[in-house]
């Protein structure tokens, strides 16, 4: 099954979650329907979306070493679906980081911050290096057992565990205990 496919399967959320995921899963009757449950993403916009700028909130250049929101938009995407014309309705936000690499995020949340955009889909990319941390230093087994409900159950401990670190971190003003552990917080977006 194709990954965009799978995200229709996803059964479990409920009104007022977040889901974070890369451009790969654009899928925007999804979207639609997410958007209709208030169910709230951010991803990244693919290179070659069709879209139309309804309306540009914020606009800023910035210095050659400054990094941070350069512009947000409301946009309307074009989809089908069962051979419909549908619009949807989403945040546009562009960011440049500090290696002067720009980004564009689209999100169906209206109320966060431009910079809360960013930075959630920044922990999204962490979250895929810690997974990719702990494949590498323990063994498969380790995480995962015979029953299916047992290794979901495992990932999502490994998933609270990372975010709770990574929030309390932030609110002690101490260094994360995956940072300690060699996750590259430097590595913003890849």
């Amino acid at each position: 099954m194709h990954d965009k496919k799978f995200l229709k399967h996803i059964d479990c959320l409920s009104a007022g979650c977040m889901i974070v995921f890369d451009k790969a899963y654009n899928f925007y009757s999804q979207f639609a329907q997410w958007t209709r449950e208030d169910i709230f993403f951010v991803s990244r916009l693919k290179n070659n979306a069709k879209y139309e700028v309804v309306e540009t909130f914020f606009e800023q250049e910035l210095s050659d070493n400054q990094s941070g929101v350069t512009k947000v938009e409301h946009i309307h995407l074009r989809y089908k679906a069962e051979k419909t014309p549908k619009t949807l309705c989403l945040r546009k936000v562009t960011y440049r980081d500090e290696k002067n690499r720009i980004y564009q995020f689209m999100t169906n949340n209206w109320t966060i911050s431009a910079e809360e955009v960013a930075l959630i889909y920044k922990y999204r990319w962490s979250i895929e290096l810690v997974f990719k941390k702990l494949k590498q230093n323990f063994q498969l087994h380790f995480f995962f057992r015979k029953r299916k409900r047992h290794k979901n159950a495992s990932l999502g401990n490994a998933h609270c565990t990372f975010i709770a670190d990574r929030l309390d971190a932030e609110n002690r003003n101490r260094q994360s205990i995956f940072d300690r552990c060699g996750t590259d917080s430097d590595t913003f977006y890849e």
